[in-house]
């Protein structure tokens, strides 16, 4: 025959639909990643602001997870919704850029009206972050259920069904984080990364519409196979308590993957302090997308080795008991590892070894779920349902997690203490299983407790472990002098001696951002300076980054300056500028002088101030998320808060490749054509409305410069005399066009330089070294 019977065509189509809910994992994972970037323009960095996104994101799968589970039951055409399910996550990702838009206005002036108040702004991004993202998440949290009831027709076969297609589901995001995180995203862009996800959506939900109008009807379900019991009876009170145990798994995997990507990039950060890694940039953009691949990795080693061993288990909550204790037991085996061998390695070792060590724990969370669905499937007639309820409750302990780990355990644990307390929650789990009724030798028991409690004491008597390494392998022969963890970061200040003066660091998540060493003083002294000396009659200056505080420092040494904001993304930093008073000039006593605790960039969104100077503090380019704070978007944002006569001074690394530092400098002109560079291309100077080096400028320098108190701080800024001063001028508007010439600019949708390893068009490859840098 020609054409395949519809017996044959029947019994290919599984495979094909497989094919698809992997598909439908790339997208799902894709869509995380962009939208959780995108909302970061809206809402900030801030770590509170991403918690809200994700827990809208979460929520919504959740949502459509335990409904969709309850509606599958009920519905004979289980691949025809499917299919139309796929269709409208694809056409709903196509209106997000939209939304985004009219969500930027709504923020603002919810700001506006109600303050900087945390819980307000709290609850005003999640609703907003829900209003654009529950209606595709639910639609995605449906596809589980509904496919698993679609294309099992045996009781018998539910565990492999399902394990299979969690597998499978997981493996497609494994795709979609690696394709997104390491090449899309950086090669053509968020908006177009969004088009092939829901041009994938849209073939795959075609496809299934398809094989629904193809495949013989699916059999009626007999009575005997709808009352069928499951292997192993399990009583209806311990089987609520697995989904309550998978839901704290949940909690606990969730949690675990937020301070494990927290670790991770401060092991990046510390592998890049040679010169040499800071010429080839830092993988700490990508540290977010590695972690999330060893973690789903994992999920898809542990469904595929569960899998064909389900629908067997004749203790099936015995074997979930057993797989939680082991989940304890290996993470903290894990954190012991990582803290001994990987701290101080290389980049390539530390995403290696990393990405290898937590397979294991990872795996095991993977074998989890399946088993726990299994569990809690009864009868083939509430198979959606059974599965329906475990995700979601898994899923929403992942939404506790992400808060719980953030904003509670960190700050009062910090990293290693918080590792153990997640580690031990799956202990926990286990054992709770065990006393309510889960039969388990207690051989097996024995085995798997006692090194995890062995484990786990050991970590809490040292509680250093993980960070030790890190302060040892970039701060040799120093003595940390403070240390303090937070929601938004670590913030440690190292002090070393040397010919009998102590000199003091300041680090960030375990990358050095200030010190009171001359030449770094120097830097960040002249970036206020240099505007300032400008400027006829500044009133009120914008700092973005507090650092040590030598720039707000240097800004206090102007007395035409009224008001100085100083915006800082971690608040514990102003506790560590004040080991820094001799060189920062104990700014923070300054009446002028005003802290606003928030993401720099949101507040130039939300804002009405208007400025007579603007100016971020020295943040490489980059490093993850600093595309923010280099993009057109962000420079148009600085020119709508900055006076008529206001001034711009924006820093730019030098030691970038040449074609890094042109695109840069070449963005910057995008919105400031009126533009100078001092310095060797160090600095760029610009107003709104143009500024000329003309005599009237130099004479007005040179009168600055007589002033005995400000003449003094600035020979501190490593500027002697005007005439030296204004010798580092470097190039007028013209030579810049000129010098840097056409191509590629940054934007929030195309953050070429955060992303530089992602290229692969060649179309910013690295080269030369920009002429400013000796």
């Amino acid at each position: 025959m020609n054409e395949l019977s519809r017996t044959e065509r029947g019994r290919t189509i599984p495979w094909i639909v497989l094919l698809l809910f992997l598909g439908s994992g790339f997208c799902g994972l894709v869509y995380q990643v962009v939208w959780t970037r995108q909302l970061t323009f809206v809402f900030g960095v801030t770590t509170y602001a991403v918690s809200a996104v994700l827990t809208a994101f979460f929520a919504g799968l959740a949502l459509g997870s335990f409904f969709a589970g309850k509606l599958a039951d009920r519905r004979r055409t289980g691949l025809a919704l499917y299919g139309w399910i796929e269709i409208g996550i694809g056409l709903y990702a196509l209106l997000v850029p939209f939304l985004l838009d009219l969500l930027n206005n709504v923020y603002r002036f919810s700001y506006q009206e109600m303050g900087a108040s945390f819980t307000a702004l709290s609850l005003v991004r999640f609703v907003m972050s829900a209003l654009v993202l529950i209606v595709p998440t639910t639609l995605m949290g449906a596809t589980l259920p509904v496919m698993t009831r679609a294309i099992v027709r045996r009781i018998d076969q539910a565990g492999l069904g399902m394990a299979g297609l969690y597998a499978l589901n997981t493996f497609g995001a494994v795709l979609g984080v690696a394709l997104s995180g390491f090449f899309l995203i950086g090669e053509i862009g968020l908006q177009r990364t969004t088009w092939v996800a829901a041009a994938v959506n849209g073939a795959i939900g075609v496809i299934a519409l398809l094989l629904a109008r193809t495949r013989m009807p699916d059999p009626p379900i007999a009575p005997e196979v709808r009352t069928e019991p499951a292997p192993v009876v399990v009583s209806p009170r311990l089987a609520r308590l697995v989904v309550l145990g998978i839901g704290l798994s949940g909690v606990a995997s969730i949690g675990l993957e937020v301070v494990w990507t927290r670790i991770l990039a401060m092991y990046l950060s510390s592998s890049g302090a040679t010169m040499a890694a800071r010429l080839l940039g830092d993988f700490s953009t990508y540290a977010f997308s590695a972690m999330l691949c060893s973690v789903l990795l994992g999920i898809v080693l542990g469904s595929l080795w569960i899998a064909p061993r389900l629908d067997r288990i004749r203790n099936p909550v015995g074997a979930l008991a057993l797989l939680e204790i082991l989940v304890c037991a290996t993470t903290l085996l894990a954190l012991v590892v990582l803290g001994l061998l990987v701290p101080g390695r290389g980049e390539l070792f530390i995403l290696i070894t990393t990405f290898a060590i937590l397979l294991v724990p990872n795996a095991l969370l993977g074998a989890t779920v399946p088993l726990a669905g299994r569990i809690h499937t009864r009868n083939l007639a509430g198979l959606g349902r059974g599965i329906g309820d475990v995700y979601s409750a898994n899923v929403l302990g992942g939404v506790v997690g992400s808060f719980v780990a953030g904003f509670v355990l960190i700050p009062w644990l910090g990293s290693q203490g918080t590792l153990v307390f997640l580690a031990m929650t799956s202990l926990v789990v286990g054992v709770g299983l065990v006393a309510a009724g889960a039969r388990l030798p207690r051989a097996a028991i024995a085995a798997t407790v006692v090194p995890a409690l062995l484990l786990a004491g050991t970590l809490i008597a040292r509680p250093g472990l993980l960070t030790r390494g890190i302060f040892r392998t970039l701060l040799p022969h120093h003595r940390i002098v403070f240390n303090k963890e937070e929601a938004e970061g670590m913030v440690t200040v190292s002090a070393r001696e040397r010919d009998g003066t102590d000199y003091y660091y300041l680090l960030i998540s375990g990358r050095i951002q200030a010190s009171d060493e001359a030449t770094g003083l120097y830097i960040h002294r002249q970036l206020a300076h240099i505007p300032l000396l400008f400027h006829p009659d500044p009133d009120k200056v914008l700092l973005i980054g507090m650092g040590g505080g030598s720039t707000v420092g240097a800004a206090i040494q102007h007395d035409t300056v009224e008001r100085i904001d100083v915006v800082e993304l971690v608040p514990g930093v102003w506790e560590a500028a004040r080991f820094f008073w001799e060189t920062n000039f104990e700014a923070w006593k300054d009446p002028r002088v005003h802290s606003i605790f928030a993401d720099g960039r949101n507040y130039l969104l939300v804002t009405d101030e208007k400025y007579d100077l603007i100016e971020a503090d020295i943040i490489p380019p980059r490093h993850a998320m600093a595309t923010n704070l280099y993009s057109v978007d962000y420079f148009e944002l600085i020119r709508s808060r900055l006076t008529s006569d206001g001034i711009v001074c924006q820093w730019f690394d030098t030691s970038l490749p040449s074609e890094l530092y042109k695109m840069l400098v070449r963005t910057f002109l995008e919105v400031f054509p009126n533009t100078t560079l001092w310095q060797g291309g160090m600095f760029a100077v610009a107003m709104p409305e143009g500024m000329e080096v003309d005599e009237t400028l130099r004479a007005r320098v040179r009168e600055r410069f007589s002033e005995p108190g400000l003449g003094q701080a600035l020979h501190w800024a490593g500027l002697p005399s005007a005439e030296d001063f204004l010798g580092t001028y470097w190039m007028s508007p013209e030579q810049a066009r000129d010098y840097i010439g056409p191509g590629l600019v940054v934007r929030d949708d195309r953050p070429y330089v955060e992303f530089f390893r992602s290229q692969v068009s060649g179309s910013v490859a690295p080269s030369h070294t920009a002429p400013g840098w000796q």
